[in-house]
């Protein structure tokens, strides 16, 4: 007997696939794939919708912390 996977998954498969064999590794790559582009829009609308963070004003007296990509 020949074991078929569910057509109602094979979509899913192909597009999980697709987001594994490409990674990017930096921002400018990222942009470059939509899949990617509605990942980070997905992630940052959540973060906004369950107000995980907040922007207040920095103390004169700290320092930003910045990221190695800027």
């Amino acid at each position: 007997m020949e074991s078929k996977e569910p057509k109602q998954y094979s979509g899913y498969v192909v597009y999980m696939t697709k987001l594994i064999d490409v990674k990017p590794s930096n921002f400018d790559e990222v942009v470059t794939h939509q899949e990617w582009k509605d990942a980070m829009n997905e992630e940052y609308q959540s973060i906004m919708k369950n107000g995980v963070w907040e922007i207040v004003p920095r103390p004169e007296v700290k320092s930003v912390v910045t990221s190695k990509w800027l």
